[in-house]
């Protein structure tokens, strides 16, 4: 699991958020804050974290364009080796933490 270790411009009124990224196999599990607004004629979905955003004329074309966006993401970070995913996830501020085995 790659917990994000850092603080967003974006939600510093906001109490600590624990953003995660958990890769098994070929599967991307994400616990990502966002938001949404108005920006112009366009409403605008974004993860800071992540870096991923989503736009559209409507609220809900824009979280439908991030949701498509986020989707791409994964992919792209499955496809990465080991070493690059664990690099690339430094980049945005994540670090790894490792799992203890249940006994």
């Amino acid at each position: 699991m790659f917990p994000f270790l850092g603080q967003h411009p974006y939600f510093s009124n906001m109490d600590t958020i624990v953003e995660t990224i958990r890769i098994n196999k070929n599967r991307v599990q994400i616990r990502i804050a966002i938001t949404t607004g108005k920006e112009g004629d366009f409403f605008i979905t974004i993860s800071p974290s992540l870096q991923v955003s989503g736009y559209g004329a409507t609220k809900e074309e824009a979280i439908a364009s991030f949701r498509e966006n986020i989707h791409l993401f994964c992919e792209d970070l499955i496809r990465l080796s080991k070493e690059e995913r664990k690099r690339e996830l430094n980049l945005l501020g994540f670090e790894q933490e490792m799992y203890h085995n249940k006994n």
